[in-house]
């Protein structure tokens, strides 16, 4: 049986940058708050911004990801990646949440950038046999799945404010790749 190709790895720079991203989001003129019957969000970025290359986060972030997504991508053995959009989403504590959901692309990603103690975990479907599987990540992990995996953020009754940045990226193969 093969298994979800899932990574959850630490973000090395996570108590270089916690502060100085969590400024610069506080900060950000162009938000969301995003209310349906799926979802209820706070803070986000996702609607107006998500493709927008000059937000002053991403600028802090972005050379410390792609170091990171580099490293990743070397030890995977692909040849490079594509991020397609990245937001941050922030959920209040009185009961904020994202319902199950899939994105595009070929991996998402989500970095637990201000996780405090009681903030629910991601939970995921695995496909192969309908079992719901709560991540064990903390803050400054960040975890990697393919994005058709069924996932969610449980609603957050917890004691403060938790905040992610997420990303959906393709990966990239060597021209005329052969598996020997």
């Amino acid at each position: 049986m093969i298994t979800i190709p899932l990574t959850i790895d630490k973000f090395l720079n996570h108590q270089e940058l916690k502060f100085q991203l969590l400024d610069a989001i506080e900060n950000q003129k162009e938000i969301d708050h995003l209310v349906s019957k799926d979802h209820n969000i706070s803070r986000c970025d996702w609607q107006t911004e998500r493709t927008n290359p000059n937000r002053k986060w991403l600028e802090l972030f972005r050379p410390c990801l792609f170091e990171h997504l580099e490293k990743w991508v070397k030890q995977s053995h692909f040849h490079g990646f594509t991020i397609n959009e990245i937001w941050f989403q922030q959920y209040d504590n009185t009961g904020s949440y994202h319902g199950w959901h899939v994105h595009g692309s070929n991996y998402t990603f989500v970095y637990y950038l201000d996780f405090p103690d009681q903030s629910p975990k991601t939970e995921i479907i695995n496909p192969a046999t309908r079992e719901k599987v709560v991540l064990d990540v903390e803050e400054g992990t960040i975890v990697g799945f393919p994005s058709m995996i069924i996932h969610r953020a449980p609603p957050n009754y917890g004691t403060s404010r938790k905040t992610i940045i997420s990303w959906n990226m393709d990966i990239i193969l060597e021209d005329n790749y052969e598996y020997n």
